[in-house]
């Protein structure tokens, strides 16, 4: 008995010693961020909009709003699964690419933090995000910027709650 109690131990000791070897630190911890977002098409045109964004492991979510307060879409995600809802026309965008955007969102939120990284997106090549040194709280940034193509997208973030 004392034989299976030792083994069971070790086990338990290995499986959580190597879920936590990865000790990079992130960017963004979990939890729920306010931000203001704009965006500068490649015509120079500068969108605004603002939104909540709950970061979690597994179970995330996207609200927009516009400048008005009334909600112009929301992208969820249950385990794999992700829904998108669009309720009005906001910068071309239709259901498939507001859940590669959250997707997108989501791999920016897990990179290990550095003032600037290069992500690689299939669809849309190579992008840079560079991380603010102004923190709003703990290690999380103040803003960071994302530059794709033509494009820039900044996004701020006014308060987070863990």
């Amino acid at each position: 008995m004392k034989l299976i109690n030792c083994a069971i131990f070790f086990l338990l000791v290995n499986t959580s010693c190597s879920t936590t070897q990865n000790t990079e630190k992130k960017a963004f911890e979990y939890g729920s961020y306010k931000h203001n977002v704009s965006v500068t098409l490649p015509d120079g045109k500068t969108h605004r909009t603002n939104g909540i964004f709950r970061y979690s492991d597994g179970d995330s979510a996207l609200v927009a709003l516009s400048p008005v307060g009334t909600t112009l879409f929301e992208v969820s995600q249950h385990g794999e699964s992700i829904e998108a809802a669009l309720y009005f026309k906001f910068f071309g965008f239709n259901q498939n690419k507001l859940e590669k955007l959250f997707k997108l969102l989501l791999k920016i939120h897990s990179l290990p933090y550095r003032e600037r990284s290069q992500l690689s997106v299939a669809e849309l090549g190579q992008l840079t995000i560079a991380f603010s040194k102004q923190r709003i709280i703990k290690n999380i940034p103040r803003f960071f910027t994302i530059k794709v193509k033509n494009t820039v997208i900044k996004v701020d973030i006014t308060h987070f709650r863990p």
